[in-house]
């Protein structure tokens, strides 16, 4: 994809969201992210990238969300790609210290936030976003989780909605593919940063001792998948791309 590209990223603030902004932008593409409490990254990110865009927003309302997608798509004339990097792994405060979330302490209230923070959201964004995806032929990218496709453990709801978002993909990748829209999901394994943090040691250690690398990922690393479905991708469509360090 030529210079310029214009990519619309959901959560830029995180860890991997500051990363696949940073490689969107050296690839020379205009990035317009939003952000719900990360101000200080995102406005760091802008200063850095005076060509990116950012918008804070909670993508868990959805006219919200609609307008600002619609700010952000007037703001960069179109769309070339569009990448889903918002999620939550706990809906527990202090769960990264206590440990994952178990069957009995998801109520319905971290039940449905889970869901709508990381594929509800996904999905109004794909749908608000289609006639400018359509006409750039483009690409969209969702960042799942290894757990989509091997059996890792994992909170319960977490990986509920990481599994429904390979599904939507799935369902996207087909319906879409009269269009040109290229649809993949990226599923990071452990990584030492973001959401990875909330992984228990124990757990931890027994990636490692699985993981061809004996490490644990980068989010860079992720982004520099994640940057070439949406910058590169001519071809591949409804694939998920396992980034885990693992034979």
């Amino acid at each position: 994809m030529k210079d310029g590209a214009r990519c619309i990223l959901l959560g830029g603030s995180g860890a991997v969201g500051r990363a696949v902004c940073e490689r969107l932008s050296l690839g020379g593409a205009r990035v317009g992210f939003t952000y719900l409490r990360g101000k200080e990254a995102a406005q760091a990110l802008c200063k850095k990238h005076p060509e990116s865009v950012a918008r804070q927003v909670d993508v868990r309302e959805i006219r919200a969300l609609e307008q600002t997608l619609d700010e952000l798509s007037a703001e960069l004339c179109g769309v070339d790609a569009l990448i889903h990097a918002v999620g939550i792994g706990e809906t527990r405060p202090g769960s990264e210290r206590l440990g994952f979330e178990t069957l009995g302490e998801i109520d319905l209230a971290a039940w449905e936030e889970i869901l709508a923070v990381n594929v509800r959201s996904a999905f109004f964004a794909v749908r608000k976003l289609l006639p400018a995806l359509t006409a750039a032929r483009g690409n969209i990218v969702l960042i799942g989780s290894i757990d989509v496709i091997k059996a890792v453990s994992a909170p319960p709801h977490y990986a509920a909605s990481k599994g429904a978002l390979r599904g939507l993909m799935t369902a996207l990748s087909k319906e879409l593919g009269p269009a040109r829209i290229k649809v993949n999901l990226v599923a990071p394994g452990p990584l030492d940063g973001g959401i990875g943090r909330a992984i228990p040691g124990l757990l931890k250690q027994e990636f490692l001792k699985h993981s061809g690398l004996r490490r644990l990922g980068r989010p860079a690393e992720v982004a520099a998948v994640v940057a070439h479905l949406a910058l590169e991708n001519t071809y591949l469509t409804g694939q998920v791309l396992a980034v885990d360090g693992v034979l």
